[in-house]
């Protein structure tokens, strides 16, 4: 998108605010401009898959189907910018 943007003549975040997620550590800061991302909690992630797997063998069932929020913190750098005054 930043690319695409720069071609097209609309710039980052002047024209459009632009927000990826993953916060893939070796590419998003070093892109231009930076980009503003939602970082994913990958270590928290597999310790819940992990405890689910160990409480489904140790009880020899199946784990309800549930929704299991974690927090995903925002990254800010200098992909967003203020929304625009009509």
């Amino acid at each position: 998108v930043l690319h695409a943007a720069t071609r097209l003549g609309i710039t980052v975040p002047g024209d459009l605010s632009v927000v990826g997620y993953d916060d893939q550590e070796h590419m998003a800061a070093h892109l231009a401009p930076p980009l503003t991302t939602v970082a994913l909690p990958h270590r928290a992630m597999g310790e819940a898959a992990a405890r689910l797997l160990l409480d489904s063998l140790a009880t020899g069932r199946t784990p309800p189907a549930t929704v299991r929020r974690l927090a995903c913190p925002v990254i800010s750098r200098s992909s967003v910018g203020p929304a625009p005054i009509r």
